[in-house]
This record gives structure tokens, sequence and C-alpha cells, in this order.
């Protein structure tokens, strides 16, 4: 995206024809901006986006009464989804099924996770009736809009609508610059020339753990540390550049970051951290998952483990979200604790710093989750972690 010089032609020449056009076209010619750039991504997985849309914006509205519409439409993305996440196109897989380069592009096209979620979303609110009024090239442009498309924010449908520009505005488009200069910032000089971890230890993320008793334990903490900030600064990046490419077209997206490095705990971090994917798993998986069970620390595994998954089907990434959920049920509990017991000292600055750093320290530990691959397991991250305490797990 960033070093395509056909995503800054669209944006920028394909911004200024946008506010020329008038306002009955607008819709129509940003799906077409954001088709073709996806086309020259993945011709054929575009394609099969397409596709899904039409179905999801026909059926979900003709069958707005009728569950089976929906359940079948949700239940077909999710399948596609699964497979993709169940069934990689690996080496060790292609031992057993052989797919051309063509099948895999119509099976798995890009932005899977990211339109999954967006469109399970119009579905279920379809069925709730909730959404407004819209017409079909305004639902293509909120499934296609090509700076979102790849890595979100996982926009929502009425937000959407509702926070568009229909007349050009100069603070709208100096905004939308001075968000793209934080991206492009953030991106090349903070990730890219201060935090590479090769060019700092001589290594890459990837070759910790082959590499483990070899580092100290501070050379691990620095480790992960960089991973994280890279994680972070690296995300952010995207975020802040496709939040700014939406101004230029008059279009407010969702924040998806909010400062996390200031998170005084684990709770705080998840209001701030990939904000519109924890607010989609809070208000379609947690939620629904307490009214079904009832029991809340349930629900909360249960949402941290999909939200592992989603990112990537691993040992490692359901290790992660397990790690998330042990540290929230802990907070929670030392919570009730502290305002039964420990009243003195809340809201004190040495206590709000305090809150920062062990959240932080925390973060940094749950690196040991990220640092290898799909075929990392689980002993390998403890050992990562325990290396953090000075200790050597034993390999075997």
């Amino acid at each position: 995206m960033l070093t395509s010089p056909l995503y800054w032609i669209l944006s920028f020449a394909g911004a200024i024809f946008f506010w020329l056009l008038p306002k009955q076209s607008r819709w129509g010619f940003l799906f077409f901006l954001s088709f073709v750039y996806l086309a020259t991504l993945s011709p054929l997985g575009v394609i099969t986006l397409l596709v899904w849309s039409v179905l999801f914006y026909y059926f979900s509205l003709r069958g707005n009464q009728n569950n089976a519409f929906n359940c079948a439409l949700v239940g077909g993305i999710l399948c596609q989804l699964l497979f993709f996440k169940c069934l990689p196109f690996s080496p060790s897989f292609s031992h057993f099924f052989s797919y051309s380069p063509i099948e895999i592009d119509i099976v798995v096209p890009i932005g899977l996770s990211y339109y999954t979620f967006k469109l399970i979303h119009y579905s279920i609110e379809v069925r709730r009736e909730t959404l407004l009024k819209h017409n079909l090239f305004q639902f293509l442009c909120y499934i296609f809009f090509f700076p979102i498309y790849t890595a979100g924010p996982i926009e929502m449908f009425n937000h959407f609508l509702q926070h568009y520009e229909e007349r050009w505005s100069l603070d709208s488009t100096v905004v939308g610059l001075s968000r793209i200069s934080y991206g492009l910032i953030k991106k090349f000089i903070l990730v890219d020339l201060l935090l590479d971890i090769q060019s700092i230890f001589g290594v890459e993320s990837g070759t910790i753990l082959t590499n483990l008793p070899a580092y100290s334990s501070i050379e691990i903490w620095a480790l992960l540390l960089i991973t994280y900030l890279t994680l972070y600064l690296d995300f952010s990046a995207y975020s802040d550049i496709a939040i700014g490419t939406a101004r230029l077209f008059g279009l407010h997206i969702m924040e998806n970051f909010n400062w996390p490095i200031f998170a005084q705990n684990i709770v705080d971090f998840w209001r701030r951290w990939h904000m519109t994917l924890a607010g989609w798993v809070q208000q379609y998986v947690f939620m629904p998952l307490i009214g079904l069970f009832r029991r809340p620390v349930l629900a909360l595994f249960l949402s941290f483990i999909i939200l592992g998954i989603w990112h990537q089907l691993s040992p490692s990434r359901i290790g992660w979200g397990i790690y998330h959920t042990i540290a929230i049920v802990l907070f929670i509990r030392w919570s009730r604790f502290r305002k039964r017991n420990l009243q003195q000292g809340e809201g004190l600055l040495p206590a709000k710093v305090g809150g920062i750093l062990v959240t932080q320290i925390f973060l940094v530990s749950s690196m040991a989750f990220l640092v290898g691959d799909r075929d990392t397991n689980l002993l390998d991250c403890f050992r990562v972690l325990a290396k953090l305490i000075c200790f050597d797990f034993p390999t075997s």
C-alpha cells in the first residue's frame, strides 16, 4: 500500500475528481476507484468479494424477516474464513492437497478477515432493522473502500454513512493530509529506521526462539519491547494513513488507537488498542455469549480465543488470547478487592504511573506469544516467558 504509486495516485487525484463530480455520482465513482485498486492486488479475489457483497446486499434485505437467509449468508462467509484459518496453504498441507495460485486467490482473497466481520455486522444489523437507508453503491463503498480494506479500521455501516461530508472542506483536507503525514513518519522513521530489530540486535524477530539460550534476560526484554513498539507504531501508522485518506473523500472513519501505551490497566488497554476490532467482538461475540451462558468469565475466555484465531489459527495466538484473559480476570478481582479494602491512594499520580508501568510490562511480556510463526508451539512461548525471569525452560 505505502510503496504503491497507484495507491497515492488514486488517493490524491481520485479525491480531486470525487469532489468535481455531482453528488449522485460520487458513491459510484468511489466504488469504481476502490475496485480498480483492489483488482490490481488480487484480480480474482476481488471478484469473489464482489459476489459475496451482492449476495449479502440483496439476500439480507429481502430476507430480513427470514432468519434462514441471514444464517446461510453468515455461515457461508464464516466457512470461507475458517477454511483459510484452519487449512493454510503451506508446504506441509500441500502434501495432501494441491492448489494452484489462481485457486488460492479465489478462496483466500486479500482482506478476508476484515471484510468478513463487516459483512457479518451488516447482515446482523439488517436483521435488527437498525441500518440507515442506503443504496447498492453506498454499501459497496463500505465494503470495498480501499484505504481501510486490508488493515482496517473495522468500520460500522451507520457510522460510515453518518460521518460523510457532502461538501469539500479545507479543514478536512488539512486534517487528512496531517494524519497521512503522521502515519508516514511512524512507519518510515520510527519503525523502519529507529526500531529495526535487525539493525539494533543483528537478528530478526522470528529468530529469537531458535537462538533463545544465547540471549540474556535483559536482551529478551529489549527484543520484546521493540517488538511491542513496532507492532503498535506500524499498525497505528496504517490506521492513520487510512483515516487520513478517507478524510480527503469527506469520510470520517472510526479511530482504531487511543494511545494504548498510556493505558493504566489491561481493561483500559483494550479500550485503546484496535478499538474497532475490540468493539466488534464485544458486540457480536462477548455479549451474545453472556446471554447464552450467563457466565462472564467463560464469555471473556471464548471472546479472546476468537480474537486470537481471527488474527491466526495457531497455538501461540490462542495462548495469547488466554494470557490476556487471565490478566483481565485478575485485574477485575484485584479492583474489587482494592475498592473494598484499599480506597486510599486511588486516583493519585503515583498510582496512575504505577498502573501504566505494570500494564506495559505485562504487554511487553505478552509479545512472547507473537515472536514465532504459525507453527510455534506453546512450549516455546513459555520458554520465552521463563527467560524473562532468568530461567531457562527445558526444550524437551
